[in-house]
């Protein structure tokens, strides 16, 4: 396992477009990522990784030529109170559970440590560990009691 992730039990792998914001969604002005992650949605999220001490991966194209530091502050400034750890690998011509299949092979993660959010419908062999959002409704309340319940209710290591 690489290094960096040594201390990482969960992991969330998250969509951005159709999760954390709706399809109808316009921001009345874009200023990057922050503007286009509705806020009551960047809350349930909020809500998800306080609960399960879960650390995002981000698997959406919004990681596609950015800097890991300029999407951490992308994502606070949309008020997501989470670590943004990392993002799948970009490899081009695949579905995104391959990217992110990749990024666990190669950090040695547990498919039992993690949980995809996205509003796509194929997962592969990663669908047992899959919450599906609507873009109609985005990370709603049935998507956060979803992902609460495949992370189980075992405590994060290093958590009291």
């Amino acid at each position: 396992m690489n290094a960096l992730y040594t201390d990482v039990v969960r992991v969330l792998f998250l969509d951005i477009d159709g999760v954390l914001n709706r399809t109808a969604y316009r921001p009345a002005v874009s200023v990057g990522l922050r503007s286009w992650i509705e806020p009551d949605l960047a809350a349930n999220l909020t809500e998800a990784l306080r609960i399960t001490g879960a650390q995002i991966v981000l698997s959406s194209d919004w990681r596609i030529n950015r800097e890991l530091d300029v999407l951490r502050e992308e994502l606070a400034a949309a008020t997501i109170d989470g670590t943004l750890l990392d993002v799948t690998p970009n490899i081009e011509g695949v579905p995104r559970w391959h990217q992110i299949q990749a990024w666990m092979e190669t950090n040695g993660a547990s498919h039992d440590d993690v949980v995809i959010v996205d509003d796509l419908y194929e997962m592969g062999p990663l669908a047992a560990r899959f919450v599906r959002a609507s873009p109609l409704s985005g990370l709603d309340r049935r998507a956060v009691d979803a992902i609460v319940a495949l992370f189980g209710s075992r405590s994060p290591v290093g958590s009291d």
